[in-house]
């Protein structure tokens, strides 16, 4: 009888062992979830940081966009303006044929830095897609380990009662 009582001892203490083990498990796993919920909510702020960015960013390249065909226009007004004046230019009128060369120079440049101004801001616009791009795709693989943890968890509950 003695045996059995040191038998059923020693298989209370297995028991026992094992439901300490798994509590410490199921606390281990909870503090990955409580981690993972962390993370997740860290990758949605940036999500939202970089959405907010992307749409800054796009309303730059369209006001851009805008002054970049308002300079071709002004180029072009420009343009004709310039060939008007030299038709009708006369030996009194050099200067203001300077004039208008001067003012042409100088909407050709600002019509150079708006492209380029539009390029980089395109690449910008290219990079805050990607990294949104990025965040979505690390947001779901959370939710996946997310999801696995809690069907471990209950796998070890089960098994356990």
């Amino acid at each position: 009888m003695s045996s059995e009582i040191k038998k059923l001892k020693e298989e209370l203490t297995k028991k026992t062992q094992l439901l300490t083990e798994s509590k410490v498990s199921a606390e281990r796993k909870e503090d990955m979830i409580v981690e993972l919920k962390h993370q997740l909510h860290e990758e949605r702020t940036n999500k939202k940081l970089l959405s907010e960015e992307h749409t800054s960013l796009a309303q730059k390249f369209e006001s851009m966009k805008k002054q970049l065909m308002k300079a071709e226009t002004d180029n072009e007004n420009l343009l004709r303006l310039l060939e008007s004046e030299r038709e009708a230019l006369s030996s009194n009128k050099k200067s203001e044929l300077q004039r208008i060369k001067e003012k042409h120079q100088e909407t050709k440049k600002e019509l150079k830095k708006a492209e380029q101004m539009i390029r980089q801001l395109e690449q910008e616009l290219m990079i805050v897609k990607r990294d949104h791009d990025r965040c979505r795709e690390s947001e779901m693989g959370l939710r996946e380990a997310k999801e696995q943890t809690y069907s471990k968890n209950i796998n070890i509950l089960k098994t356990t009662n």
